[in-house]
C-alpha cells in the first residue's frame, strides 16, 4: 500500500462498497417500517369495516420468474440462431459448416427421413 495510486483506488473502492451498504440498511429499514404500517393499517381496516385485507403478494418472485423466462428464451434463440461453425478451402471447394435450427417438427421429420404416423406410446413396456 505505498503506492499512491493502489491506495487512492482501494479508498475509493472501499467508500464505494460502505456506501452501497450504508443505503441498502437504510433501505431495509425503511421497507420494514412501511410493512410494519400497513400491517397495522390492515388490520384497523378489518376490525372497523369487516372487510378481509386482500392477499398478500410477493412480486419479487413474479419479477424473478419473468426474468428466468426471458433469460430461458434469450438462451434458447442463442442456441437455435444459424452460426457457421467452420469453413475449410480444400482444392477447388470450400466447406463451410452450420449450425441451423429447423422451422418446425416436419422439417426435422423430413430431415432425418421419419415415416410414423400412429404414436410411439404404443411401443412403450409398461
Amino acid at each position: 500500500m505505498n503506492n499512491p495510486v493502489i491506495r487512492k483506488k482501494f479508498i475509493d473502492a472501499y467508500n464505494t462498497i460502505r456506501n452501497k451498504l450504508i443505503n441498502y440498511d437504510k433501505e431495509n429499514k425503511l421497507k420494514k417500517h412501511v410493512n410494519d404500517l400497513l400491517k397495522d393499517i390492515k388490520q384497523i381496516v378489518k376490525e372497523n369495516t369487516g372487510v378481509n385485507p386482500p392477499p398478500e403478494i410477493n412480486l419479487s418472485k413474479i419479477f424473478i420468474y419473468q426474468k428466468e423466462k426471458d433469460m430461458i428464451s434469450t438462451f434458447c434463440n442463442m442456441v437455435v440462431n444459424k452460426e457457421e461453425l467452420r469453413k475449410e478451402n480444400k482444392g477447388l471447394f470450400s466447406l463451410k459448416v452450420e449450425k441451423r435450427p429447423w422451422k418446425n417438427a416436419s422439417e426435422f421429420k423430413d430431415a432425418h427421413h421419419i415415416s410414423r404416423s400412429f404414436p410411439i406410446k404404443e411401443d412403450l413396456i409398461d
